[in-house]
């Protein structure tokens, strides 16, 4: 309460919730409201009466903002002397809930009449504040706090351009980082997006495109973004940012998944055609449907877009794998004519096929047939290939179970007599290391590849190929190690 000769008195706040608003008689007859004397100088006195209906709606007002008394035994001070003055505090549940408090609880209690004001050292300031009034201590000139003159708003729609997250260069993979810009920060936008899909049960897939989403950054910080583009990235990297074991940073794309980016990319310049034409739907070509997408993504300009950047190879990739189309078929007679000695099925041809399109692309891959159904023999026919199209100029390794080795030599020998194989096992194989490049396959075993890396790495090596490849599922092993130190094309 402040008096009329502007003499303030106050009370902190009830913590109980019980009987703290006044009975209906009391709010009828204000002489029955409670009165409180305030002294001064030379004995003056000031008689206060005080509104108890007012008070109980303020405290009801702290209590649905979700401010909670704070016990003082959950408090620990360095010294008694610090918790002075600090008796009455009132604070939220979790600290993650003070950037949600800042912008949604205090404009409304600024409406009400409340006077905020922020001491030095918090943190959770999710929207800007344009003006303040400095409160500054008359004795020791040291800032108090900092009092809020004007409503906040949450600001308008704005963005920069993406900061690249810097990333050692890697080969193999790409590494693909989702970065908003605000307030001249740059943030990892895939935690934000993973903690989003864990706390909001709404399928994000339903939520509108012209709402907004609430982000929420470390230390309780709140971000509002637009919902169209957040549900383009979900809806092309969903199982990454969901993945339990996602590591905090970029997320790691492999060259197979060009697709991803590609779609990304396109979903994104749908966002950007719909703000340009103000939501409006317009008749689409089929044959011009990328270039119409790009036109209207210029209209938008260089604010407010989401841009992709580094992704040149990526996106180079995903453009020739929809021009080349699928693997084409491989005849019986190419097979025979290579010296493959025994009939494929088709559905084995099939699987040659498939090996001869990841090598046209550049593109590791999986040949994922059941036990039994003839992978090895689809892999000699593909080395057969390779051999009598000039392109095995280096060997090929074929890394495998020490259980394995006599089947593939035996199959080498029957199926594909015209390879020259060679097989590093027994204590007595270092000798053989200097006759690698004379052979068109090389067989060794994952117990052993890690002891010989010195000298596999060395070799260059056309194809590698894993048999049973679950074998090195554990990227920390000594032979998952070793394989990555391999020069293969």
């Amino acid at each position: 309460y402040t008096t009329d000769t502007g003499r303030r008195w106050e009370t902190p706040a009830p913590a109980s919730v019980l009987n703290t608003r006044p009975k209906p008689t009391q709010q009828r007859q204000p002489q029955r409201q409670p009165q409180q004397l305030l002294r001064g100088a030379w004995h003056e006195r000031t008689l206060l009466q005080r509104d108890l209906a007012a008070e109980a709606d303020a405290r009801d007002a702290l209590w649905c903002s979700g401010l909670r008394p704070l016990p003082m035994q959950a408090l620990q001070w360095r010294t008694r002397e610090a918790g002075d003055g600090h008796a009455h505090l009132w604070s939220l549940p979790e600290e993650s809930r003070f950037g949600d408090f800042w912008a949604e609880q205090v404009p409304r209690l600024q409406a009400l009449g409340w006077s905020i004001v922020v001491q030095p050292g918090f943190a959770h300031q999710s929207v800007t504040v344009d003006r303040w009034r400095l409160l500054i201590d008359r004795a020791t000139g040291e800032e108090q706090g900092r009092e809020l003159i004007e409503p906040i708003h949450p600001p308008g729609p704005r963005a920069r351009p993406l900061t690249a997250l810097r990333q050692p260069p890697r080969e193999g993979s790409f590494m693909l980082s989702l970065g908003v810009d605000v307030d001249g920060e740059t943030l990892d936008l895939a935690p934000l997006l993973a903690d989003l899909l864990k706390r909001d049960a709404r399928e994000v897939a339903a939520i509108d495109d012209t709402a907004l989403i609430t982000l929420r950054a470390p230390g309780g910080r709140r971000i509002d973004a637009p919902a169209a583009p957040l549900k383009a990235i979900v809806g092309a990297m969903l199982d990454l940012l969901t993945d339990p074991r996602r590591q905090d940073g970029p997320l790691r794309l492999s060259t197979w998944e060009a697709h991803r980016l590609d779609a990304l990319r396109l979903a994104l310049l749908d966002t950007h055609a719909e703000r340009a034409l103000g939501g409006e739907h317009a008749e689409r070509a089929l044959g011009g449907e990328h270039a119409e997408r790009a036109g209207r993504a210029a209209q938008v300009g260089p604010q407010a877009a989401w841009q992709l950047q580094g992704d040149a190879g990526l996106a180079a990739l995903a453009q020739r794998l929809r021009s080349v189309g699928g693997p084409l078929p491989i005849e019986p007679a190419l097979l025979q004519a290579v010296g493959l000695t025994l009939q494929l099925r088709p559905y084995q041809r099939q699987g040659v096929a498939w090996l001869q399109y990841l090598r046209e692309q550049q593109l590791a891959g999986i040949l994922a047939d059941d036990m039994g159904l003839g992978k090895t023999a689809q892999v000699l026919a593909h080395l057969l290939i390779e051999k009598h199209a000039g392109r095995l100029d280096r060997p090929a390794l074929v890394v495998l179970p020490t259980s394995l080795i006599a089947n593939w030599q035996s199959e080498a020998a029957r199926f594909a007599p015209a390879l020259r194989v060679l097989t590093l096992q027994g204590s007595a194989r270092a000798r053989d290391f200097e006759r690698i490049a004379e052979h068109d396959v090389v067989f060794t075993t994952y117990p052993l590849l890690w002891r010989d890396i010195a000298a596999l790495r060395k070799q260059p090596w056309h194809l590698l190929i894993l048999d049973e490849a679950q074998m090195v599922k554990n990227a920390g092993s000594r032979a998952a190690g070793a394989l990555r130190r391999l020069d293969a094309r």
